[in-house]
């Protein structure tokens, strides 16, 4: 049988996300230097075959096209995974400011930070949306007969990171602490301000928005068989 049309993309959204993410919760600048060190290994064999986003464009939905031949009801599933892989290996690896720029006295300083908040953020939300994505483009893959994604995928997994169970433990002990704080009634803004301050020293999957803070919550609940947080926390 031929190999799966979509276990590529599969495999560089994997790759990208991953070393992103660990910038992303880095736990300090000599941690993230490092790691957007290894970020740009990770990059350069895709820029090294592809040269430019538009040879990346047109290659990977070439790749996919066998897909879209037998499955064309899923076209913008595909074009929008093109997109995220593209969009990934460009984006700029970044981290939280510092925690103390946003109480400096300096007006200029403060907005900059401010504005740095706001990338942040962004950045978060892309990357959450393309983790979505990757769970509906496994999805999609599976309908292929050949069966090959699923080890694509964990092999690119454990060869470059080794550590991502480690991050599920993480990712458990910081839907757990947020779970409490919904359920303890306090307003989202709140909890997602304190997150802001102690997820990088604990070094915590990315959480961005207070939707997603409620979400989280309203997760773990179901996921532990728990009472759902109150519905309404002064959003």
């Amino acid at each position: 049988m031929p190999a799966n049309p979509l276990a590529e993309m599969i495999g560089y959204l994997t790759e990208f996300l991953s070393i992103l993410e660990a910038c992303f919760t880095a736990d300090s600048p000599e941690s993230l230097q490092k790691l957007r060190i290894k970020c740009h290994a990770v990059r350069t064999p895709f820029w090294d075959r592809f040269k430019i986003p538009l040879h990346a464009h047109r290659d990977l939905f070439i790749t996919a096209a066998p897909f879209l031949h037998k499955f064309p009801d899923d076209r913008n599933v595909i074009e929008n995974a093109v997109r995220t892989v593209v969009s990934l290996a460009t984006m700029r690896a970044m981290n939280a400011p510092a925690p103390e720029l946003s109480t400096n006295d300096d007006e200029a300083l403060r907005r900059k930070t401010e504005a740095m908040w706001k990338q942040y953020e962004r950045q978060g939300d892309d990357l959450l949306n393309a983790k979505s994505l990757l769970v509906r483009l496994e999805q999609l893959a599976s309908l292929w007969p050949a069966g090959e994604v699923e080890t694509v995928t964990q092999r690119r997994r454990s060869a470059r990171w080794p550590t991502q169970r480690k991050r599920d433990k993480k990712t458990e002990a910081r839907d757990k602490w947020i779970y409490k704080k919904c359920f303890k009634g306090i307003p989202h803004l709140t909890i997602l301000a304190e997150f802001r301050r102690i997820a990088p020293k604990r070094k915590w999957a990315i959480v961005s928005s207070k939707q997603r803070i409620r979400q989280i919550g309203n997760e773990y609940a179901d996921d532990n068989g728990l009472a759902r947080p109150p519905a309404r926390q002064n959003l």
